[in-house]
């Protein structure tokens, strides 16, 4: 947005949006962004006082014809508009659609051992009694609450070491849901180590578009994570070999490759050499890079000029960024309503991270749930006044219901909420130079 000559402005009450935040980006700029619409643009910083000025009091510059930008991206609106109200009917509207996700955990076991983890892998797999109640779950849980679009999401331990569990039961609700005219897919979290060519066409055939596989650096890093204790194959070679097999044969599949990083396995010019040596160029554009900084590993510890860098070189070489979720109007996914986590035991939660031996509730004869616990998850009463409402929701749902302490971590911490802000706008940022 540049600062532009005077004219008749015809809007006459007007406010700042409430949900507006100036931070600085570096030495030069400033960085101004929306939480409700999410625009957002750097100014410098010679110019920073007179466009916050017209931000903060727009009655005050009626002729000014950067207030038409301005208000068309939110930053100012109507003075009437209650901005709150707006972001809880939404999330409401958002949180209670008619998308039922239906995570399975079909293992509790994992052919891995990463030392972030946070599972005890055990060898607890889904018992075919426990399959059979899970069918008869999704025909009635679709048909009583009229779901139009339903998706099991997959994860484990490692899912793809009980490929007899995923095909019983992905064939079953594509069956029953095409019979009863229900949008159907699968996503997945996996290793991919298994992924082989004969189990991509398998899934294939179920409705498979979406895979998150996780990668621990370069080569030589993500092998010494992730490594088989009965063979001197590297793990990396396969993972990157099934997921060319995996674009070869689902060429619209969303592949999101997962990078956990620590301030040590960041080496950016050798990771994405390793990267290019196994994925040609044609194929690039279509995975996305996901950075997620291994939640043991304090911020503080982390370079974040390094990761910028890394972002940027990862662009350039023709890969995409997976940007954060701050477009939902809720915390987490498992705040909807039309969700639900059934573990290996059949012991069904909300949040997946839980113990295994958690237990919120289970499937009764008739195909419900029934729940031993509250399965609502709850706002802060603070939040609807929260000046960051739109940027956190409230955060973790689950550790929302745990304790104070939580609250005194999150709502107190600003810094947390601009670094959001900014990683956001940093990767739309990047991409869109890389696109010109």
């Amino acid at each position: 947005i540049k600062l532009c000559p005077s004219i008749q402005c015809k809007y006459k009450n007007m406010k700042s949006s409430r949900y507006n935040y100036f931070t600085p980006y570096n030495d030069n700029h400033l960085l101004i962004f929306n939480g409700v619409t999410k625009k957002f643009f750097f100014i410098a910083k010679k110019n920073s006082e007179e466009i916050k000025d017209l931000i903060q009091n727009p009655n005050e510059h009626k002729n000014n014809v950067i207030i038409d930008q301005l208000r068309s991206s939110g930053f100012i609106i109507d003075d009437t508009f209650n901005e709150s109200q707006y972001l809880l009917k939404k999330r409401h509207s958002e949180i209670n659609n008619r998308h039922y996700t239906l995570m399975l955990l079909p293992t509790y076991n994992c052919n891995f051992s990463c030392w972030y983890c946070v599972q005890d892998h055990k060898c607890i797999n889904m018992k075919i009694d426990l399959i059979d109640k899970i069918k008869i779950h999704i025909k009635t849980y679709l048909l009583k609450n009229n779901i139009n679009v339903f998706e099991i999401a997959w994860f484990g331990g490692e899912p793809m070491m009980c490929m007899d569990r995923i095909e019983d039961v992905a064939s079953f609700s594509k069956k029953f849901c095409s019979e009863n005219n229900i949008s159907f897919f699968n996503s997945i979290t996996t290793n991919a180590y298994f992924l082989n060519t004969s189990k991509i066409k398998v899934l294939k055939d179920l409705n498979f578009i979406s895979f998150q596989i996780t990668i621990d650096g370069c080569k030589s890093d993500h092998d010494n994570v992730k490594f088989d204790c009965n063979s001197n194959n590297s793990s990396f070679e396969i993972t990157m070999s099934n997921i060319l097999g995996l674009l070869n044969s689902i060429p619209n599949a969303r592949i999101i490759l997962r990078f956990n990083y620590t301030a040590n396995n960041i080496k950016q010019d050798k990771i994405i050499e390793d990267l290019n040596t196994y994925l040609p160029q044609n194929i690039r554009n279509k995975i996305e890079i996901l950075l997620q900084k291994v939640w043991q590993i304090n911020e503080r510890d982390i370079d974040h000029e390094i990761v910028i860098k890394f972002k940027k070189n990862l662009i350039k070489h023709g890969y995409r960024l997976s940007n954060s979720e701050i477009h939902k109007c809720y915390g987490c996914y498992v705040e909807r309503k039309h969700y639900n986590a059934i573990f290996p035991n059949g012991h069904i939660v909300k949040c997946n991270n839980c113990n295994l031996n958690t237990k919120g509730g289970y499937i009764n004869n008739l195909g419900l749930i029934d729940w031993e616990v509250d399965s609502n998850y709850k706002l802060f009463e603070e939040c609807e006044f929260c000046k960051y409402l739109p940027i956190c929701f409230g955060n973790c749902p689950e550790k929302r219901t745990e304790n104070d302490s939580f609250k005194e971590k999150i709502c107190n911490n600003e810094l947390y909420h601009l670094n959001t802000i900014i990683d956001y706008c940093e990767n739309i940022v990047i991409q869109s130079n890389y696109k010109e």
